[in-house]
This record gives structure tokens, sequence and C-alpha cells, in this order.
């Protein structure tokens, strides 16, 4: 979809879509409206519901407004990134971007959102005297369409920016040299030479941050102190950096930067979870408090699917045996408080079925959220997988049979051998253990 639409900007500045005689090109138009508009009718029909209503567009603080507000500000963002980089600007995370709550607040939004309009404007206007500028500009903010506006993505990522970048310096060099700006070849070469300069100069200094994967981990962590996502990434490379070189040090800081972390706004459980799994490969209990901000986290809100993954990995520490069975009503509260949370997502049900089965050893539990998983999701293949195994330990081998002859029935190009194998397994398994204790 993007490769027509930069084609169709393209074609916009440099004909403006008419034949030599200035008359439409009703040819050109019938292709564009062939692969932009019907695309586009078919993608907001499909979107409609899922990031996008009514409501969520008129209502000032709704999430996708705000969302629509913020990104105004990255847009400038990314061309500071492009034409000015700054070496403590260049970072993989960008979780810690403030968000606009209103055109004034920050009041940069609305300087952004005038900008924006400007640079649009700027282009339409000049189209005909300076094609490459207007085609560059357009393509800038067309390459930022999918991932800066409508879909609930992270506000900001490095690498949405490469083609983007293209458009911009195109931009950048019409105004320098290609369509007018400085007249003197003299002029040109030396500000072509101090960019150069300036451009090599900041990719070297990024590159040695990148030689290194727990060099690169601590300049963004200090780069951005407010980024959850960063002071996580850091004290994960700190537990590898422990683990390759068999000493403590790397760990204990870990734990330090864990510790700090875990109390940034918005941080997830994953703080408190890495450091309970940490403390417990070492034969430690986690303090009390670390239990309590992330039975509180949870409350406060429902579980994310970062979140949702360091339940598992919590399962795995008790199931596993490293965890201390004293803690494990900490883990049974968390569930608790998680689970009340309405519209409670069908991966945390499963999750908490293995919980059930794994931790706790209450199989009717985990029968009963693995079946609330397949009644809401019937094609979930993992659901129904652990459902059989759950409903074989319990000798209700009809039903079990039951479910495995419809996931064979579903077994296209043999994709689900995976799961039914080790299901038949369990299942001839199990059987014979009972008929030779019945014996």
């Amino acid at each position: 979809m993007m490769l027509p639409l930069y084609a169709a900007l393209a074609d916009f500045c440099v004909t403006g879509w008419r034949n030599r005689d200035g008359r439409a090109n009703k040819g050109v138009l019938g292709l564009y409206t062939t692969t932009l508009l019907l695309p586009l009718v078919v993608g907001i029909v499909w979107m409609w519901g899922r990031y996008l209503s009514l409501d969520r567009l008129v209502q000032p603080d709704s999430a996708l407004v705000q969302r629509l507000l913020t990104e105004s500000r990255v847009m400038f963002d990314y061309m500071a990134w492009t034409l000015l980089p700054n070496l403590d600007s260049l970072t993989l995370y960008h979780d810690d971007i403030p968000i606009s709550r209103g055109l004034l607040d920050p009041p940069t939004t609305l300087a952004s959102m005038l900008g924006i309009m400007g640079l649009l404007g700027a282009a339409v206007w000049q189209r005909h005297r300076r094609p490459l500028f207007a085609i560059g500009i357009l393509w800038f903010f067309a390459g930022h369409l999918l991932t800066g506006t409508i879909i609930p993505l992270i506000l900001a990522f490095e690498h949405r920016n490469y083609f983007p970048s293209a458009g911009l310096l195109l931009a950048a060099a019409s105004l320098v040299s290609l369509e007018g700006g400085l007249v003197r070849t003299q002029a040109r070469a030396v500000l072509v030479s101090v960019a150069c300069l300036f451009w090599g100069g900041t990719t070297w200094m990024r590159a040695q941050e990148w030689s290194d994967p727990l060099r690169l981990a601590q300049s963004d962590a200090i780069k951005r102190p407010q980024s959850s996502a960063a002071q996580y990434d850091f004290a994960q490379a700190l537990l590898l950096k422990s683990i390759e070189t068999q000493k403590s040090e790397p760990a204990n800081a870990a734990l330090r930067v864990l510790d700090q972390a875990r109390r940034l706004p918005g941080a997830g459980i994953h703080f408190e979870q890495s450091m309970i799994t940490l403390l417990a490969e070492s034969g430690y209990r986690a303090p009390g408090e670390v239990w309590e901000s992330l039975i509180s986290k949870l409350k406060a809100r429902g579980p994310d699917t970062n979140e949702v993954h360091a339940l598992v990995r919590l399962n795995h520490c008790f199931s596993n045996k490293e965890c201390k069975p004293e803690d494990l009503p900490m883990l049974a509260k968390g569930y608790e408080v998680a689970l009340s949370h309405p519209n409670t997502p069908s991966s945390l049900l499963a999750v908490h079925g293995e919980y059930a089965w794994h931790v706790i050893n209450d199989r009717k539990l985990a029968e009963r959220d693995y079946r609330e998983v397949l009644r809401r999701s019937p094609k979930e293949i993992e659901a129904a997988s652990n459902l059989i195994v759950v409903l074989i330990h319990q000798g209700k081998f009809e039903e079990a049979e039951a479910l495995i002859m419809d996931l064979e029935s579903r077994n296209h190009l043999s994709a689900l051998d995976g799961f039914l194998k080790p299901l038949h397994s369990t299942l001839e398994s199990v059987r014979k253990r009972q008929e030779t204790h019945d014996d």
C-alpha cells in the first residue's frame, strides 16, 4: 500500500495527475483509486470498532485523540533525529515521551500541529517550482501514516523513520542545492562538508555505543532515566553479564536498577517479578514490599501483555521450586486482584490455568480456566491442548478424545502434529496407568 502512495504523491508533484495537454489522466486516477482509495475504505471498515469509533474521535480525553496530538510532536522529533541528530536523543527507547492531553498541554503540541500544516501547505504551494522539495515533505509524512496515527503502537521508534528520513533529506537537498538555495558552489561545498562531518561523527559515536551490548544498554538507560523499558533492558544486560563472567557484582547492580526502576510512573510488574526470580535463583526471598508493590500494580490496572508474561515466569519460579512456598499466598493474591478487573483477557485466564495446574495442583480450577478461554476463542489451539491434558489426568478420557478428534479435523498439512503427538502419548500412558492400577 505504501509504494502506490509514494508513487501517487510523486506523480501529484510532477504532473498533477494530468496529461501533457493539461487534462486529467483518467488512467492514472483510476490506478490510484484502485490501489489507494479502495484499500483505504476496506482498512477503515476493518479498524472501525478496533481502533476507530465516533466516541474515540470526538472525546478530547480519549486515548486516540491524545495519541494523535502527541504524534504531532513526535514528527518534529523525527526531523531533529534526521537533520540535527544529538547523541543524547539517539536511543531505542521513547516510552517516556509525555502524552499531549490538549492543544496547550504541553504548548508545543499546538506549535507542532501548526508546523505540520505549514510544511504540508508549503509542499503543495511549491510543487510546481520545487517538485523535489514537495515530494520530500509529502513522502516524510506519508511514511508515518500507518505507524504514527490511529494504530495504537508505541509512540516513537527509530526504524519507522528510515524511508521518511530519505524524503526529509531530499527536501533539505532541494532547498540547499537542487532547486535553488545557495548559489555559490563554495558555500554549498562548505555546508555539505560540515554536515557530513557532523553526521559522520555522530554515527561513529553511536556505533561505539552499539559495539557492546552492555555499553548500549547502559548508555540508553542513562539517556532515558524515566524510561521503564530502558531501565529493564539495562538490568537484563547486567544479568547476562553476570552469567557470562560468573561474577555476582553485575547481578547485584541489576537488582539495584530494578529496585529503582519499579517506582517509575507506569512501570509494570516485570520489575518486581525479575527481582523475585533473581533472588530466588540465589536462594533468597524477595522483601515483602516487593510483593506488595506487584500486587498494588495489578490491583490498580488490568495486566497488559508484558505483565501476563511476568506472571508466567512467576509460575515457573514456583513450579520449579525456586521460589519459596512461603510466598505462594502473595502470588495467589496477585492473581485475585488481577482477575477482579472487568474484561479479563483470555491470556490471563490461560496463565491462571497454568498456575492452578502446575503450581497449586487444582485440576478443577485449571479446567474451568481453560474452558472459559475456549468459550471465548474456540479455535485457540494451546488452550484446547491444555484442557485435554487436564481432562486426561482427571480420567475424563471420552471428552479428551473428542477434543483430540476436533484438533485432528483441523490438522491441515500436519500443522498441529506438534500438539497431537504428545496428546496421544499422554492419553495412552495415563490410560494404561489407570488400567494397571484398577487391576
